[in-house]
């Protein structure tokens, strides 16, 4: 196996685990003030809801951002 596809797969795994933190950490507490805004319509659960929801999605982004660009400066770096 080359060390490319060794560095691909590292890349997928610390991707999906990032990926599995936020669906796991984030998505209870996004789901329980949507609940508690839909049965209080209280607009704290609302603010509650996206600012969780934002979060999970930008420190999946930015995982994957970070991730992106070590991997392309590995690439570019292997391939010269």
């Amino acid at each position: 196996m080359e060390m490319v596809w060794v560095f691909r797969l590292i890349f997928i795994g610390v991707l999906c685990t990032a990926f599995l933190m936020a669906l796991f950490f984030a998505v209870p507490r996004i789901l329980k003030n949507y609940t508690a805004w839909k049965e209080t319509k209280k607009d704290r659960y609302l603010e509650l809801f996206f600012t969780h929801l934002f979060l999970a999605l930008f420190l999946f982004s930015a995982v994957f951002v970070v991730l992106l660009k070590k991997f392309s400066d590995f690439l570019s770096s292997y391939a010269s």
